[in-house]
């Protein structure tokens, strides 16, 4: 019933354990697709390997690195199940994600079911570190027979014979409908634009593609596409997914020229969005301000010589600040702290730098 897409890039430390937290879920009608992109690590042959190790796991190498969003779009056009999920291949589920979210899709017949999450970091994978939930060797892995005889028995849905409900019943009891409007509004412009963590309806998925030529950002498109041809969206407050904080992922590493993507990507979504809800112009252009100074920031933590290189991207970020705060009305809807940010970068950029900089290096 569910295809599990995992793009896998350079991942050689942390795929096993991705894939096992998958091999060890309680609902056990899946299929798990893992596409390499380009890896120059050993993370090609553990994915064959643990393809050749379970007939439910399919393998797709691409030999050049095309991008995050080629190898989703890559895993869709395999997908065989009738629901999609992503999983990224540094991250974690927990062993009963799929069975929670599957209920509750039943329950409310939604087209897409969004989970929270947990955050993950370095010393939690080491030895003796605490993960969110009990250790996967501690946990049963299902097997392809049990799968297939769970599939011929009374009940479609999920639950080893004789295993406990899952430990998040009363999570998945709190939970919210959202329209469409409502959920991009309340919910994907707050913050919440992972696209992992969430069951999909493949047949809602047809036609859409994860934009390629964005290095940041890419997720924020797809699910504006996604949510906009959904007519229902259930959120849970059931925090199934464990993401790992990467400090070599691309929102952690020093400012490089597609940094500027995450300002590229909210332009975009406010063009698709605005022509269809444009009593969102402030809200977007309050996150765009946002995404300009996170930018700067990055910016200004470079050293006075490297930051000279990227003249021209300071001087795109100082004026995307004066036209996105015309309105004075938009600083009403910025967090606290940012109205004082962003006046200070409008009137003393210079200032703002060094005083930003400095911060970042005690």
């Amino acid at each position: 019933m569910i295809s599990i897409i995992i793009p896998v890039y350079n991942a050689e430390n942390y795929i096993e354990d991705c894939v096992n937290s998958v091999l060890c879920q309680s609902f056990i009608d899946w299929e798990l697709i893992l596409i390499n992109n380009g890896s120059t690590d050993k993370s090609p042959e553990i994915c064959r390997r643990l393809a050749e190790g379970d007939a439910r796991i399919r393998f797709f190498h691409q030999e050049v690195n095309a991008g995050v969003s080629v190898a989703r779009n890559l895993g869709m056009e395999q997908a065989e199940g009738e629901w999609i999920t992503f999983v990224d291949g540094d991250d974690l589920i927990k062993p009963d994600f799929l069975e929670v979210l599957w209920k509750l899709r039943q329950e409310v017949e939604a087209d897409m079911v969004v989970c929270g999450y947990e955050k993950i970091r370095s010393l939690d994978r080491k030895e003796g570190g605490k993960l969110p939930f009990a250790t996967l060797e501690g946990s049963e892995k299902l097997t392809a027979l049990e799968m297939e005889e769970n599939r011929n028995g009374a009940s479609p849905e999920v639950a080893r014979r004789g295993k406990k409900q899952p430990s998040s019943e009363e999570d998945l009891l709190n939970y919210r409908i959202y329209g469409i409007k409502e959920y991009l509004e309340s919910y994907l412009l707050e913050g919440n634009t992972h696209c992992w963590g969430v069951l999909y309806k493949k047949e809602l998925l047809t036609g859409i593609q994860f934009p390629g030529g964005l290095s940041i950002g890419e997720d924020l498109l797809f699910l504006i596409d996604a949510a906009l041809a959904a007519e229902k969206i259930a959120v849970t407050d059931y925090s199934g997914y464990c993401y790992f904080i990467n400090m070599a992922g691309a929102m952690e590493r020093p400012f490089t020229p597609s940094y500027v993507d995450q300002i590229t990507c909210w332009q975009q979504a406010g063009e698709k969005l605005l022509s269809l809800y444009p009593q969102l112009k402030l809200k977007l252009e309050s996150i765009l301000l946002v995404s300009v100074l996170l930018v700067a920031g990055k910016l200004a933590g470079l050293s006075k010589e490297e930051r000279k290189k990227y003249q021209k991207e300071q001087a795109y970020c100082h004026s995307l600040v004066k036209e996105y705060s015309k309105d004075k009305a938009v600083f009403s809807y910025l967090p606290s702290g940012y109205p004082v940010k962003v006046r200070l970068y409008r009137w003393l950029p210079d200032v703002y730098m060094a005083l930003y900089g400095l911060w970042k290096s005690s």
